[in-house]
């Protein structure tokens, strides 16, 4: 059974905290409203903003002699429209420092390698042949972050997406656990969904974070890849991220992990992450579909790997 703190975050800090997620994310939102309308100053914004970030970047890495502390392994998939702003994100991290920054660009064909280098992120390119083995892998997101974690050589791993929005200081929360306490195997927090304002979508994150709260009280933390840490001492002796999995490959790794030692939740920190690919399964399949796969996959700690491989999403 995993724990979880008792403090949470106070009605004020969340409401600021949340004012720090929309202004970065109206930022970002701005720069491509320009891209069709004025490329020119699209062109200095996003020069500029790019140089900001990468200033801020070379402050938490510290000196590149050394080896990180922390790396921070994002799966990118043709996301130049979100990258900048978890990168900002990332750069405006509080209280720590040696973080390195992976960025693990899964056969992309737009901006989003080009956009990462610029910010200082460290940049792990690489694209399928077509037939190849690799192709046919069920999760190319699981290939993507297991790429990830056989690239880097930091003590500490924090894992997340390429469209998420950190708080300031949620890489310090999410290592120290793992830092303090040997008994700790891996650390997750809440994740919640950005650009909610559809009646369907609200309630699908409503309804998608209560079963995750239920799960997290009653069986074990999800450590969702949005929102999860670890030692990579600990992820290579699990075997990290099975590529055969068709979903749900992050809470595979905390169930393996779970029994490595204590998932610690933290009730007061939250992920932010887009709330599009929730738009996208409502509009394709319907809002209880969409339902009964997310929970599902909340639930993928009673499934075994077998199980897991032959269901489709």
């Amino acid at each position: 059974m995993g724990e979880s703190s008792e403090a949470g975050m106070g009605s004020v800090e969340m409401s600021s905290e949340t004012a720090y997620i929309d202004d970065i994310h109206q930022k970002n939102n701005h720069l491509f409203d320009l891209k069709s309308t004025q490329t020119e100053q699209y062109r200095k914004e996003l020069e500029k903003w790019q140089e900001d970030i990468k200033a801020r970047m070379a402050i938490i890495r510290g000196d590149v002699n050394l080896k990180p502390k922390t790396s921070i392994i994002i799966p990118a998939y043709n996301e130049e429209r979100y990258i900048l702003q978890l990168l900002d994100s990332i750069a405006s991290q509080h209280g720590c420092d040696s973080i390195e920054v992976l960025v693990v660009a899964n056969n992309c064909t737009d901006q989003t390698s080009a956009f990462a280098k610029a910010c200082g992120a460290r940049v792990l390119e690489y694209t399928y042949p077509k037939e190849s083995p690799q192709s046919k892998y069920p999760s190319k997101i699981a290939d993507a972050r297991q790429r990830g974690i056989e690239t880097v050589e930091s003590e500490f791993i924090v894992t997340t997406d390429s469209d998420a929005i950190l708080p300031q200081e949620f890489i310090t929360h999410m290592v120290s656990p793992l830092q303090n306490e040997s008994s700790v195997a891996a650390v997750c927090c809440g994740v919640k969904q950005y650009d909610t304002e559809d009646f369907s979508t609200k309630l699908a994150d409503q309804i998608i974070e209560a079963v995750r709260n239920s799960v997290t009280k009653l069986v074990n933390p999800i450590t969702l890849g949005s929102a999860t840490a670890y030692r990579r001492a600990d992820i290579n002796d699990i075997g990290g991220y099975p590529r055969n999995l068709t979903y749900a490959e992050d809470v595979w790794v905390g169930k393996k992990l779970a029994e490595r030692g204590k998932i610690r939740f933290l009730p007061d920190q939250t992920a932010y992450v887009s709330a599009r690919r929730t738009k996208e399964e409502i509009k394709k399949r319907g809002l209880l579909p969409h339902l009964f796969n997310e929970v599902r996959g909340s639930n993928v700690a009673h499934v075994s790997q077998d199980e897991a491989s032959l269901n489709i999403r």
